[in-house]
């Protein structure tokens, strides 16, 4: 186990002691893209990535962990739309199995909604991204002194290489209609006009 993994599971675990993480929550090492992500599904699991996270400091890995705890213990809106729109659009295909006469229309109707639609997705994940941010800002405020989490943040977003690769069809294609993180200037001005002490 390398240092920096080292590092976070210490730091998870203390976090865990001092019940700023559910005691019933895990980590788990990922080579999936990204430092740190929830488990969607699962709804106890934060996922870390050793090799986008070594240039984080104790302070940002906290941050970090906390606003994945964020994601896990706030009500998300981004993930229950997303499938809210999908299954309106499956539906009438779904549909059109039993009466083929529809098919040709059913297809055209999935694919009027989700490109029609999806945009809209853009502002639930970014409610998502704000909540997280305030959760974590607010815990490293009110427990380890932190009176300007914002400066924290910059510098913990700053330090973590992208995962998404642009120069890359799908994720450019998922990109240009979801855009799931706010920007780093819009995280930090949310995070300055809620959380840092005036």
């Amino acid at each position: 186990m390398e240092l920096s993994e080292k590092k976070i599971i210490d730091i998870f675990n203390e976090l865990k002691e001092r019940k700023l993480i559910d005691p019933n929550h895990k980590i788990k090492a990922s080579k999936k893209p990204g430092a740190f992500r929830a488990s969607v599904f699962t709804s106890n699991t934060v996922f870390y990535n050793p090799n986008f996270s070594k240039e984080l400091n104790e302070d940002m890995i906290r941050f970090c962990l906390l606003h994945e705890e964020g994601h896990l213990k706030r009500p998300q809106c981004g993930v229950p739309a997303l499938f809210f729109l999908l299954a309106l659009g499956i539906i009438p295909l779904l549909y059109s199995i039993y009466d083929p006469s529809i098919r040709i229309i059913s297809v055209f109707f999935m694919l009027f909604i989700i490109f029609s639609s999806i945009r809209i997705l853009t502002e639930p994940f970014h409610w998502d991204e704000y909540g997280s941010d305030e959760f974590a800002s607010r815990i490293l405020q009110y427990n380890y002194g932190i009176k300007k989490p914002s400066e924290l943040v910059k510098k913990t977003i700053d330090a973590i290489p992208s995962s998404l690769d642009l120069t890359k069809f799908l994720p450019r294609l998922f990109f240009a209609f979801i855009e799931n993180h706010p920007s780093t200037e819009e995280r930090i001005r949310n995070v300055i006009e809620v959380v840092d002490e005036k």
